[in-house]
């Protein structure tokens, strides 16, 4: 095979797997969290909702508070969405890129509407989760390279 086409099909290659994970990304955008609005979860999540997180220091704290109110409606929904950590056997380890970049879109939006310190409840998240250092860098480089983009408009 000469080196043109060659370098033409590794070019429309990456342009098409990228395309597949666009669209993979597109639907979980579309179809994010939609079980909230089931009747296995809706409630719980609401009855959650009216506890103002603002009383607690830490979201840790929140969660303790109403996870007895959530346990049935969390239960459903890490059963049915596969960008929490809780929906695999093995947590983080089992999970893909897709399903990463679902979960860190996820904690980044959850925290910034909650008010609280963005670095300090992902740092949590990482613990939680046992994040490894190195994806724990690149969840960071993403977040500063998607506010980066966003602060430039």
């Amino acid at each position: 095979m000469d080196f043109d086409k060659r370098l033409n099909d590794h070019i429309e290659g990456v342009k098409n797997y990228l395309k597949v994970i666009s669209i993979l990304l597109d639907s979980r955008g579309l179809m994010h969290d939609s079980t909230k609005k089931s009747d296995e979860e809706y409630n719980y999540y609401k009855m959650a909702n009216s506890v103002n997180r603002n009383d607690f220091k830490t979201y840790e704290e929140y969660l303790d508070y109403v996870k007895p109110t959530l346990n049935k409606g969390l239960k459903h929904h890490y059963e049915n969405n596969r960008h929490h950590p809780e929906y695999h056997k093995n947590g983080v380890d089992d999970m893909n890129l897709v399903d990463i970049l679902e979960m860190v879109a996820d904690w980044k939006i959850s925290i910034e509407q909650n008010g609280k310190n963005v670095e300090e409840e992902i740092q949590y998240n990482f613990k939680k989760y046992n994040i490894s250092e190195q994806l724990q860098k690149i969840i960071l480089n993403t977040y500063k390279y998607i506010d980066d983009l966003i602060n430039e408009e």
